[in-house]
């Protein structure tokens, strides 16, 4: 029980500084955050327990399905003890949908929500910020 209060913290930790970089930049009233990072996602991982793999989840984005291991929090339910997590669409540097971890360029938010039970999640890892500022350019061949 306290590995999950001390999990329910780390995720409630990271909700506050994911918090902290909303608003905009050009807002004199926005937080210092918001102004320096321009982006209001921290993206990360989960496992679950006797998994060595990230958990993953699949989306739909206008009849195309995609995979992810990415999400984002959205919101916290303490009483129901699970969180509102939106999935992130991870990309390779071509552009095309990442098919593992290591392929992942650039990730992009989604509307695509899914709700996380607490108790199933073992640990979680924080990804690289920079990965939501990375733009894809594809330039044309000659």
């Amino acid at each position: 029980m306290k590995d999950q209060a001390s999990l329910l913290k780390s995720i409630e930790t990271l909700y506050q500084q994911q918090l902290e970089l909303q608003g905009d930049p050009s807002d004199p009233c926005s937080p210092l955050l918001a102004k320096l990072m321009r982006i209001d996602t921290i993206p990360f991982c989960f496992y679950g327990h006797h998994s060595s793999i990230p958990f993953s989840a699949e989306g739909d984005i206008g009849g195309e399905t995609f995979q992810t291991w990415c999400f984002r929090i959205e919101a916290i339910h303490k009483q129901e003890k699970n969180v509102l997590l939106s999935l992130l669409q991870p990309f390779t540097i071509y552009g095309e949908p990442a098919g593992w971890m290591e392929e992942i360029y650039a990730l992009k938010r989604t509307d695509c929500l899914i709700a996380q039970p607490v108790p199933s999640i073992s640990s979680l890892s924080c990804l690289n910020i920079d990965l939501m500022k990375r733009d894809i350019i594809m330039e044309p061949k000659w």
